[in-house]
């Protein structure tokens, strides 16, 4: 039997200490179906935690392909049919954050640009879903790169929503976007994943005709190159820095 071999049996064992974690979280999960359970952004984060969580090894993509299907499996047959649409996470959303989202919506023309708001960290706290940090036009002053500046902020232990106003331009226009995401890093614990994205829905609710959403784990899936790709395949600048346009 090769190594990888082994780290399947291994890894596919282990999946049975995560069931109580699994149970609760699904169990509060918006659903109607097993399939969709199964077939959600849920179920990569809990297999990705449960190989970080024992091994710092870097298995295969087939390796990974395999325990996902495992867990899947596990899943339908641990929940019945009857999981219901009407089950929520159970966490709830600030009023501050529609408020926040409403602002950055409409800009309106008399408005002080100084005081535009750039950038909105969102997190999860005593139940709801709550504005973290605030950054405005005015915050920016000396930032040379936006884009940089926000890639800095991402914690790499721990997952948060984030709302951006996005400047760039493509090979016809400037454009000025809102841009939603969800961040939950390899790194991060288990469960602070599992909650974060249970409870995604909820706040995308609170969003309605947000043009771009995005779920980012990786630091290097947020260089400039892959997040212009997100926004646009014609993206030529970002933040008014270059970026190599792919064909």
């Amino acid at each position: 039997m090769s190594r990888y071999s082994k780290n399947y049996v291994f890894h596919l064992t282990s999946l049975k200490g995560l069931w109580p974690d699994l149970k609760c979280a699904c169990s509060s999960m918006k659903f109607s179906t097993r399939r969709e359970l199964c077939s959600s952004h849920f179920l990569p984060c809990v297999v990705q935690g449960c190989v970080s969580s024992f091994t710092t090894e870097k298995l295969p993509l087939a390796a990974f392909n395999c325990i996902s299907t495992a867990a899947a499996i596990f899943l339908y047959c641990l929940f019945p049919s009857h999981i219901r649409s009407k089950m929520a996470s159970g966490v709830k959303v600030a009023d501050q954050v529609k408020e926040i989202y409403n602002e950055m919506k409409v800009v309106k023309n008399d408005a002080v640009q100084e005081e535009r708001i750039r950038f909105v960290l969102f997190d999860i706290k005593d139940g709801y879903i709550c504005v973290k940090e605030i950054y405005r036009e005015k915050d920016l002053s000396g930032v040379d790169d936006v884009f940089k500046f926000v890639m800095n902020l991402m914690d790499p232990k721990k997952c948060c929503y984030w709302l951006y106003d996005c400047h760039f331009e493509t090979c016809e226009s400037k454009k000025e976007e809102l841009v939603f995401a969800l961040w939950a890093p390899e790194s991060a614990n288990i469960k602070c994943k599992m909650q974060f994205a249970s409870s995604k829905d909820s706040i995308k609710k609170t969003m309605l005709g947000i043009k771009h959403e995005m779920q980012i784990n990786d630091a290097a899936d947020f260089n400039r190159e892959d997040f212009a790709h997100r926004l646009g395949k014609t993206v030529t600048k970002l933040e008014g820095h270059p970026v190599c346009c792919r064909h």
